[in-house]
């Protein structure tokens, strides 16, 4: 090896140091930044009550509290008019002011004859059905913050518009 050969090798290493050296202290900011520490710390609690429900109805009546189809179950038997409650559609008609109050564009005299579909028909968490009107409310049902499945929505879009119905709206 020449004496050139071995100068640039020396200035590459004494580079190669320096660049190591930076990036390590750009690391050192990233970790010392009391900015960044503190969203982690609210993430990191965030993590801890995700798990941690507090006080819920649902953690005393049922182990299995934590699944999305338990709650999509309660749900649905509250809004089915032909459940036991034995409230025909006072709780869905609530449900739909309910989320016509929030925005959605619905007639609620398309759905006087409402009914709830078959829990997961066609991958539906629940599927509000108006025969008459030929009307439809998608709702998913997502805790935790699950994320959707890859055009899990339009997907179900396609699927009541293929049973012959309008969609109002997707919850």
């Amino acid at each position: 090896m020449s004496e050139d050969d071995l100068q640039q090798a020396v200035k590459f290493l004494e580079y190669y140091q320096m660049f190591i050296n930076n990036q390590f202290s750009k690391i050192d900011n990233v970790i010392e930044n009391k900015v960044l520490q503190n969203i982690l710390e609210e993430y990191h609690e965030h993590q801890i009550r995700k798990f941690e429900p507090g006080f819920s109805l649902f953690s005393l009546i049922s182990d299995i509290y934590y699944r999305e189809n338990f709650h999509s179950d309660i749900i649905h038997a509250l809004l089915n008019p032909l459940e036991k409650h034995s409230e025909g559609p006072k709780f869905l008609n609530e449900f739909l002011l309910y989320i016509k109050s929030l925005g959605a564009n619905i007639n609620l005299s398309f759905y006087s004859h409402a009914e709830l579909a078959n829990r997961e028909l066609g991958k539906i968490d629940i599927l509000i059905l108006d025969n008459s009107s030929k009307r439809a409310i998608i709702i998913e049902n997502k805790i935790y913050g699950a994320p959707d499945m890859p055009k899990q929505l339009p997907r179900y879009f396609q699927y009541a518009t293929e049973m012959g119905y309008t969609i109002d709206a997707i919850i």
